[in-house]
């Protein structure tokens, strides 16, 4: 705790990674040390908690809503293919992933609207450059027609032309011009799912 305190506060917070309460009395105290916690980033936060630059960068699973084992398969994806380049490639590669449980059995699992409510209000899509307010404005409807065009290509619908449909043309996602919540809205509304005032 002496001689490595931001590496002492991160085991402590990844063993209560599952306690919002104690969660936020911890990032508050390291607040208050000046211990910089940086803010939960798609494409450079983990499922835990860790170290990054003489500070702690928020883990995935801190967040209300979000589960480990989604968590897992959201990172995974990016290790392997590289980083989410938008909001739209993010919803595209996470909607659904193919499991396989060790009896050999595949499952279908992905992102569900209440994660990615969760993650839009911490913050993890800020670097994008569009303003949580639209997205909280679009997401849903953009979920329902990604699910929709997989669905599509999963059953193999063909079109007239007997092609499978086009779905470049219908998950292009057109942002609305919308001002950004206000600063005190914002931290409202990121504390409900971070536990604290990042």
């Amino acid at each position: 705790k002496l001689y490595y305190p931001v590496e002492f506060f991160t085991s402590i917070l990844n063993n209560r990674f599952d306690k919002i309460e104690e969660l936020a009395k911890y990032l508050t105290y390291l607040k208050t040390k000046n211990t910089e916690v940086l803010p939960p980033d798609i494409n450079k936060s983990t499922a835990f908690f860790r170290c990054e630059n003489g500070g702690i960068r928020f883990g995935l699973v801190g967040l209300k809503n979000v589960g480990l084992g989604i968590v897992n398969l959201i990172v995974e994806e990016r290790e392997k293919h590289g980083d989410y380049k938008s909001f739209e490639d993010f919803i595209n590669r996470t909607i659904s992933f193919k499991t396989v449980d060790e009896n050999g059995r595949e499952s279908t699992v992905g992102i569900n609207k209440r994660l990615v409510e969760s993650l839009i209000l911490a913050g993890e899509f800020d670097n994008f450059g569009i303003n949580r307010r639209t997205l909280m404005a679009v997401y849903a409807d953009y979920m329902d027609r990604v699910a929709t065009a997989n669905k599509k290509k999963d059953d193999m619908q063909i079109s007239l032309f007997g092609t499978i449909l086009d779905e470049d043309e219908g998950l292009k996602l057109e942002y609305p011009k919308m001002s950004e919540y206000s600063s005190k809205e914002k931290l409202t509304l990121e504390k409900t799912v971070l536990g604290v005032y990042l």
